[in-house]
């Protein structure tokens, strides 16, 4: 897996010195919180070994359970990944005084090991912009029960969030699956959008080659007001991996090329004005 982040630019408060305006970066909140079972979940879908997921969520449990123990008696844990150790906090008066729960407290003490600092060392972060209204809080992959992680083409992809509906008359409005490696553009056919609402949207998967996308929605849907003149983009603040047609996970199906633009299924980069280039055709 990539080590990718994501961050929204907020406005920071301005001294009298500042000439221009200045931005503080926060990571996107868009993904769930994971517990042992997400992270069982992932490693049986993604990473597949000879242990079941209940197992290996057996084990993972136990692990965590043991290493509260031992932090709790006194024991640092080491692994490679982070360090973590208990620690008194609070002065004692005297070399008679006792530990006094309002004066004092036990603290857990979290430190990154080499493994997890080497792994922070490759992560790729990408700055989405200012932060806006409009946003993809959170996209489930049905075929596989992935949030935020897998595309099986040809299953069904929910996308949740706020002010998404399809919506508008630019040639640019449309769902986005934007390649990471290549940038190649592909966008949604029309017909493969059964639900479209302003906080879900339900679509089916065209049959994306495999790789990593950056999803995106361009529309200029506003609610009960005017639309928008220009398209805007809500874009999801991570990359989802596109299963191989081949795996047991996806669905075989063929890709072709045309150089014949505002064709049903037709693929390009979703530029504001209604331009699209490096067109492809992909049939669903």
């Amino acid at each position: 897996m990539r080590n990718f982040l994501s961050a929204l630019l907020y406005p920071y408060a301005l001294s009298q010195e500042e000439k221009r305006p200045v931005y503080t970066a926060r990571l996107s909140s868009s993904g769930k919180t994971l517990n042992n079972a997400d992270i069982c979940h992932h490693i049986a879908t993604c990473h597949p070994t000879s242990l079941s997921e209940e197992t290996l969520l057996h084990a993972v449990s136990a692990y965590f359970e043991n290493v509260a123990d031992l932090l709790c008696n006194g024991y640092t844990i080491a692994n490679g990944y982070f360090t973590v150790r208990a620690s008194i906090k609070g002065t004692f008066l005297s070399p008679g005084d006792h530990f006094n729960p309002q004066r004092h407290r036990v603290d857990i003490e979290f430190q990154q090991g080499a493994a997890l600092r080497k792994r922070v060392g490759s992560i790729k972060v990408n700055v989405m912009g200012v932060a806006q209204n409009r946003r993809i809080s959170e996209v489930t992959d049905v075929t596989t029960g992935s949030v935020n992680h897998l595309l099986t083409p040809h299953g069904m992809l929910i996308v949740e969030g706020k002010k998404l509906k399809i919506s508008g008359d630019n040639p640019a409005v449309g769902v986005y699956f934007t390649n990471s490696l290549t940038g190649e553009v592909y966008k949604l056919p029309g017909g493969n959008l059964p639900e479209n609402h302003p906080a879900r949207l339900l679509l089916i998967i065209p049959d994306l080659p495999a790789g990593e996308y950056q999803l995106s929605v361009v529309t200029q849907y506003v609610g009960r007001s005017t639309p928008t003149r220009q398209p805007v983009t809500a874009t999801l603040h991570y990359l989802l991996t596109a299963v191989d047609s081949a795996s047991p996970l996806g669905n075989t199906g063929t890709l072709t090329r045309s150089g014949q633009p505002d064709r049903p299924g037709q693929v390009g980069h979703p530029d504001p004005d209604g331009s699209e280039t490096h067109i492809s055709t992909l049939n669903h």
